[in-house]
């Protein structure tokens, strides 16, 4: 019962403000039609008058309004966690990771129990439910893996209609609302935030929550997430032009919950490509796989096998496909290689409640397989040609996957940039307040034993995403791909 007065306690009180607000602009409106009937002699003072009544009733209703809004949003934002589940969020924390994480040995110096000690404290103390999951994401960041993280609720934390991206460990501005286009060019760098430089602002601020492998994805993730904050709260930004001029602007946290109609910079592709198939100049086959259903993908690719038998040399690019399907490899590659590939290997911890010293666990056993090995297939290439795969950031597991095969085929090459460090299996749990934990499982090695899980891949050849790349109207790294291609034709 008395949850459910606290419940309508807000509701009740918009309306009883509502009707307020509505009562004194119906009596400040009478009144302003009494005073026209009686001024009728004096005209221009009495105008006056009641348009200056007119102004003090509408502004005397917003305020009521305002003010009944204010007091029910308050009232709907979730309570304040106890210090019992703040507790029982970190314990599970370090209980799932101890059971499932599977890359313990990356962080040999880590002195796991006494992080988990020095966290307690951290957590009970958190003031805001924000605070407290911050303090998490420091906690799990400290086992320096890209898929091992948490996760906060929604409607915890906004960002400005702005968003950057990494860019040579630069803060690049590839997409904004309409508004702040006629102010901020695409493509400037953002150099502070709130008053501090923006690199000392990560370091301080950001980089200590970021969830990353290596300092690559640190980077990434960390710009990603900088302009990240509580809803609603103010940030000033301070930018440099591609002109050279430094300027300022300040704006809302409020993308998520007013979500603007966005300007996005020319260099960004577009993600949600569909699969396409050409032939380019000089009879080199381009394969964009996309970013579809899996079953689609496999459909056009069997639609492709002229064009791939055809062609002097071919492209596939993977950049923007973020399928976490293994059957992405099995349907493709074998249309590609006149040769055996031997599956890449996989392994997951059984779980274990021994720990060392430092709390890492003990006497650790695992449960992995061999992938499948892939076959030519006949109606495939006939023969060996120059291949270059384009990858990127952006990729999924699956492509990933795909990845670990094409490693034995020495006619191909990876061109582009460092993958974003998907090849692994995760568990999830959810965590007081509405967050969720993930936990990285399983371990994938090429088939040469070579462990990439927990890294990403590398490129043969880098293509880096320079500020210049993202508002550049030609595809760079399409281009310097054909280039590669033409020269092992």
């Amino acid at each position: 019962m008395h949850a459910m007065a606290h419940i309508s306690f807000p509701v009740r009180l918009f309306k009883y403000i509502s009707n307020i607000s509505i009562r004194v602009t119906a009596a400040v409106q009478e009144f302003t039609l009494k005073m026209k009937i009686l001024a009728s002699s004096a005209k221009v003072f009495c105008k006056k008058i009641s348009s200056a009544f007119s102004k003090i009733a509408t502004a005397l209703a917003v305020i009521l309004l305002s003010t009944a809004c204010n007091l029910a949003y308050a009232a709907s934002e979730p309570a304040q966690l106890t210090d019992q589940e703040k507790l029982y969020g970190l314990n599970l924390i370090r209980k799932e990771t101890m059971y499932n994480y599977a890359f313990f040995d990356r962080v040999p110096t880590l002195e796991y129990e006494k992080a988990y000690k020095k966290s307690v404290a951290e957590v009970l103390a958190s003031k805001s439910t924000l605070a407290y999951y911050q303090q998490l994401q420091a906690f799990v960041a400290l086992l320096k893996n890209s898929n091992t993280y948490v996760e906060m609720p929604k409607g915890l934390a906004d960002y400005p209609p702005l968003k950057i991206e990494d860019s040579l460990q630069q803060a690049v501005i590839t997409a904004i609302s309409e508004e702040l286009a006629k102010k901020i060019p695409l493509g400037s760098i953002v150099l502070g935030i709130n008053g501090q430089a923006l690199d000392k602002n990560l370091r301080e601020q950001t980089f200590p929550r970021i969830a990353a492998s290596s300092p690559y994805s640190m980077w990434e993730k960390g710009i990603e997430q900088a302009l990240t904050g509580k809803p609603g709260s103010k940030i000033t930004v301070v930018y440099l032009t591609q002109s050279g001029r430094i300027s300022s602007a300040s704006m809302k946290r409020d993308a998520i919950s007013n979500p603007p109609k966005w300007v996005t910079a020319s260099g960004v592709i577009e993600k949600n490509q569909n699969y396409q198939a050409s032939t380019l100049e000089g009879g080199i086959g381009y394969i964009n796989l996309g970013n579809q259903q899996v079953g689609q993908t496999l459909s056009q690719i069997k639609k492709s096998r002229s064009l791939i038998r055809k062609s002097k040399a071919l492209i596939i690019d993977l950049r923007f496909n973020q399928s976490n399907s293994n059957q992405l490899a099995a349907g493709i590659l074998p249309y590609l290689t006149r040769t055996k590939l031997t599956g890449p290997s996989w392994k997951t911890r059984i779980r274990s409640t021994d720990v060392d010293a430092n709390g890492h666990p003990i006497g650790l056993s695992w449960s992995g397989s061999q992938g499948a090995d892939l076959y030519p297939n006949r109606s495939g290439i006939k023969k060996t040609v120059p291949m270059i795969f384009l990858i990127s950031r952006d990729m999924g597991r699956g492509a990933e996957n795909l990845l670990g095969y094409v490693h034995q085929m020495r006619n191909a090459l990876l061109l582009g940039e460092m993958s974003g460090d998907t090849t692994t299996r995760q568990v999830e749990f959810p965590l007081p307040g509405g967050g969720r934990l993930t936990v990285a499982t399983q371990r994938g090695n090429y088939s040469d034993k070579i462990d990439y899980a927990g890294y990403g891949i590398q490129p043969d050849y880098m293509v880096k995403r320079d500020p210049a790349f993202f508002v550049s109207d030609q595809d760079k790294m399409l281009q310097r791909a054909i280039i590669e291609v033409k020269r092992r034709m």
